[in-house]
């Protein structure tokens, strides 16, 4: 029998008082390994210890993992409901036995500015256009993405009707061209 190698990611949906959402800059931060997509944007989280997620059966670890996440990447102190609203949008690679689970929770509006790293809070038009640079200083790879799908499923939540809007009708649009 194969093994099957399994990850979970946990990415906060974050907005300021206009409804902009949050996104950081990866770094390789006190690491020798390289880092993948290095320069590029993403949502803030990150994933999974392997110790917590056998524990996640408790869906207040959820909560704590992002937490310490987005504290560790921006400083922001985060409340995540003990049981949070979960996005799954997943990555599965049949050759290499992996099925890797990514869930974007929407936080809401953080009244704070990041201490932390690289950010930028952005719109859905913003988005796409970050999303099209080049590698190195894009959303993390590309329009319609795993990364991008998780920051327009974010944006349905957030405080500004017209980005809420935008960010169905962009979703749609990635959805029919798959």
């Amino acid at each position: 029998m194969m093994v099957m190698e399994v990850r979970v990611g946990l990415f906060a949906g974050i907005f300021d008082g206009g409804g902009k959402l949050l996104l950081r800059r990866r770094k390789r931060e006190g690491s020798e390994a390289p880092c993948l997509y290095e320069g590029d944007w993403e949502l803030p989280g990150g994933t999974m210890e392997e110790e917590n997620i056998w524990r996640a059966r408790n869906e207040k670890i959820i909560g704590e993992e992002l937490a310490r996440e987005v504290e560790e990447e921006t400083g922001l102190l985060i409340q995540v409901p003990p049981i949070p609203t979960m996005h799954p949008v997943l990555y599965i690679d049949k050759e290499k036995r992996i099925v890797d689970f990514a869930f974007i929770i929407p936080v809401g509006v953080i009244n704070q500015r990041p201490t932390k790293g690289e950010n930028i809070y952005v719109s859905p038009k913003e988005l796409k256009e970050l999303a099209e640079r080049p590698e190195g200083e894009r959303l993390v790879s590309g329009w319609g993405k795993r990364m991008c799908k998780m920051a327009l499923i974010a944006f349905t939540y957030s405080p500004n009707p017209q980005y809420r809007e935008e960010a169905k009708r962009m979703l749609l649009e990635i959805q029919q061209h798959q």
